[in-house]
């Protein structure tokens, strides 16, 4: 699992992100960190606590 970004964060990325409010950051990651997450998210959802909306 990479321990830093595969890949720089550009200004012009953040300035999208400030201006759109969301942006996409594709290939910082590798697919271990990437399947790291999916599987926290999921135990996540499987564990709503009593704040969560459906």
């Amino acid at each position: 699992m990479n321990a830093h970004p595969l890949a720089a964060i550009t200004d012009t990325q953040v300035d999208a992100f400030w201006r759109d409010g969301v942006i996409c950051l594709r290939g910082l990651f590798d697919a271990e960190w990437v399947e790291h997450v999916r599987a926290a998210v999921e135990d996540n959802l499987a564990r709503l606590g009593p704040l969560a909306r459906e």
